[in-house]
């Protein structure tokens, strides 16, 4: 075999080798069914997922950053405000709205001993030492008051419907002020027009029921 020959014969494996890789490498890149096709539902999963969890993260971020502008001493996270109203199907911008106004998220009144930033079972002229719901970090107050609120008062009724009478199932008053429902749907409105947090709720949602 002449020089010239053996050269080319050379690249002719080394292109052979080359192409046999990039088949190997397409092959993995790209998921395949059983017979063998490009798998195109496992393809639209993994970037339902990406999605899922890209408008997780701005939906906390935005959680965080208003709880941070109401109070910046707050120790209430947002991630895990986040998840739990997840978990209970609750607005998010309704939580807050509440938070906010029974305790500055947990940095005013009785909520600041007792790190129950919704104030559960806190009556008035109640002592410390009488009221059942203490925590040892606000955080821990999260699900308590979700479940109560899912339970008691969200059972048979809207979020809407508390705004013209917050009460539980056996007709008693969340709180003795008379104008606690129109406070609070000033919080809540005020959330919904200026901030991104019900919108991206709603994204979150679409993306989940779609996994």
């Amino acid at each position: 075999m002449t020089t010239e020959r053996f050269r080319i014969t050379l690249n002719s494996i080394c292109i052979s080798i080359v192409a046999i890789t990039a088949i190997f490498a397409f092959t993995w890149a790209f998921p395949k069914s059983e017979n063998g096709e490009y798998d195109t539902a496992t393809e639209y999963m993994k970037e339902l997922h990406v999605k899922y969890q890209g408008v997780k993260s701005d939906l906390v971020d935005a959680t965080q950053n208003y709880i941070d502008s109401i109070a910046p001493n707050s120790n209430l996270r947002a991630l895990i405000l986040v998840e739990k109203c997840e978990k209970y199907k609750i607005p998010i911008s309704f939580v807050l709205a509440q938070g906010e106004l029974e305790s500055k998220f947990g940095t005013t009144g009785l909520a600041y001993r007792t790190n129950s930033i919704w104030n559960v079972g806190a009556y008035d002229n109640y002592n410390l030492e009488d009221i059942k719901f203490k925590y040892k970090n606000p955080n821990d107050s999260v699900e308590p008051y979700l479940y109560l609120l899912n339970s008691n008062y969200l059972n048979s009724g809207t979020i809407e419907d508390l705004f013209d009478s917050f009460t539980d199932i056996n007709g008693n008053r969340y709180a003795t002020d008379k104008y606690y429902e129109s406070k609070l749907k000033t919080i809540y409105t005020h959330i919904l027009t200026n901030h991104s947090i019900d919108s991206l709720q709603a994204r979150l949602n679409y993306y989940k029921v779609r996994l």
